[in-house]
């Protein structure tokens, strides 16, 4: 069996810390702990908001798509399962830093649409372990991974490193990423 790359594996004993509330999407119990069943059949929600407040945010405002639906949308049928590559509040802490911005609510909706767009992968459920270098399709603009080092680059040659992975629900995998990525500006 192929293992992961060394920095993805010094991060997965990191995910079993962040905390999550009861709309989060879980982490996965240990095989040595009941419910892992359970576990599998939640869906794939908002994330906790001491690590994703800022991504709850973007994903709820007022003038974007029904985001949290789509999201939800049950395992086998269209547009699950998902690949969703989750900035953390450090990460959109640094774009507004970088963009001049003091919030979320400074960006601008249609570059706010295709910037969320950027971050998920519909139609597959790309676990650490699976992902592969070369051009991958998201739901806004194609990046580039580069899973030797765990460095996915968007359109603007903006990279970001993959800190969290395999974060398995029951529609999808999220992996947790230290930099927000941008569609083609």
């Amino acid at each position: 069996s192929r293992r992961a790359p060394r920095n993805l594996q010094r991060h997965r004993s990191r995910r079993r810390r962040i905390h999550l509330d009861a709309r989060a999407v879980r982490l996965p119990p240990t095989q040595s702990e009941e419910g892992l069943s359970d576990w599998y059949r939640r869906q794939f929600a908002a994330a906790d908001a001491a690590t994703f407040s800022e991504l709850v945010g973007a994903l709820t405002r007022a003038d974007q798509p029904d985001y949290v639906s789509v999201l939800t949308t049950a395992n086998g049928t269209a547009p699950a399962p998902f690949t969703v590559f989750a900035p953390t509040n450090q990460a959109f802490a640094d774009l507004y830093a970088e963009l001049g911005v003091a919030g979320i609510d400074d960006v601008d909706g249609a570059i706010l649409t295709a910037t969320l767009n950027t971050h998920v992968v519909a139609g597959a459920n790309v676990r650490a372990e699976d992902l592969v270098t070369g051009t991958v399709a998201t739901l806004g603009d194609a990046v580039e991974i580069d899973a030797t080092t765990a460095i996915i680059t968007d359109p603007n040659g903006r990279t970001s490193q993959v800190i969290v992975t395999n974060v398995q629900a029951a529609n999808g995998v999220i992996h947790a990423i230290d930099t927000v990525l941008l569609p083609q500006l």
